[in-house]
């Protein structure tokens, strides 16, 4: 709901040129789930700030909670600028949210006796980015 409403928000200030789905598999008890609530938000809004802002149209993006061996997989993946041409465009502010997540990931873990890890890559059609996924398995 917390990553709903800011996508809501995020929506109406690009004048509606934002496309997003939130989808959750019916096999998930969300209240079993135990995750930091801001590190999907970290993650979306990353997606938001360096990658769909800097388009003008044609701004996707998806968030998929199911589960895969065992484990929850959340996926964030968005059709944005992708991560170098964020670099390029100097979308970056002061460059501590990825420090942060770690930090949170690391702090939940210990604390929780949690496995929480993530990945985060390009995504690519013919060898050209197309935008950012971010896969988190709790």
């Amino acid at each position: 709901e917390f990553v709903d409403d800011y996508l809501v928000l995020q929506k109406q200030l690009m004048d509606g040129e934002l496309l997003y789905k939130i989808t959750i598999d019916e096999n998930i008890e969300e209240d079993k789930i135990q995750i930091p609530h801001s590190l999907i938000y970290t993650f979306v809004e990353n997606a938001i700030k360096h990658g769909l802002r800097p388009k003008e149209k044609d701004r996707k993006l998806q968030v998929q909670v199911f589960k895969e061996q065992e484990r929850v997989k959340i996926v964030i993946q968005d059709n944005g600028v992708g991560r170098q041409r964020s670099e390029e465009l100097q979308t970056t502010d002061t460059g501590k949210g990825m420090e942060i997540i770690k930090i949170i990931i690391k702090g939940f873990n210990q604390l929780h006796g949690g496995n929480i890890s993530y990945a985060v890559e390009d995504v690519l059609k013919d060898g050209i980015v197309v935008g950012t996924l971010v896969e988190v398995w709790v």
